[in-house]
């Protein structure tokens, strides 16, 4: 009974049937956003079927302070926009929501992906990123987990934790 509850309260929250109660796994979105119906996520094939949180959701450690952060995807159907937001754990054991990128959507479903990757040298053939003073930027090293955020069968980028600015940065890439 207590589940079958929580399972309606969820249903009532978020329109879906895609859960969204307030733990460390399942964060509660930010107000006025949340996880279209799955049934609306086949709009580009069944790609997204290949991963088990359906390339909406992306854990890992992206300010590299030891503790798990929570990435999704969500649509704000009012807007009809798209968000890529991460629920970020704070030095003071707190946790906020940050949004990384917003775009117009063309429905009330996602069209874009999130994976997390590990730390590495990631590198670009093409120079789509450049420094305040004009330098190319072709390549990046990441000392900790990271977003990568793609449009299916397209192009991508990187969304890696820049520990001396305490911000994300965005690093155009193509896989």
């Amino acid at each position: 009974m207590k589940l079958f509850l929580v399972t309606l309260i969820v249903f009532l929250i978020t329109g879906s049937d895609v859960v969204a109660v307030e733990d460390d796994l399942f964060p509660i979105p930010p107000q006025g956003w949340r996880v279209p119906p799955k049934e609306t996520m086949y709009n580009l094939g069944n790609w997204r079927a290949e991963s088990k949180d359906w390339f909406i959701r992306a854990f890992g450690d992206y300010n590299g302070d030891g503790v798990r952060d929570h990435a999704a995807l969500y649509v704000n159907e009012e807007s009809l926009t798209e968000g890529l937001w991460v629920y970020l754990s704070d030095t003071d054991a707190s946790r906020k929501w940050l949004l990384l990128t917003a775009y117009p959507g063309e429905s009330a479903s996602l069209f874009m992906g999130i994976e997390t990757i590990g730390p590495g040298r990631y590198e670009t053939i093409m120079c789509l990123n450049h420094s305040e003073s004009g330098k190319c930027i072709a390549k990046i090293n990441i000392n900790h987990d990271a977003i990568l955020f793609f449009r299916h069968a397209s192009a991508s980028s990187i969304f890696w934790w820049d520990g001396s600015q305490k911000i994300f940065q965005r690093f155009w890439y193509t896989d």
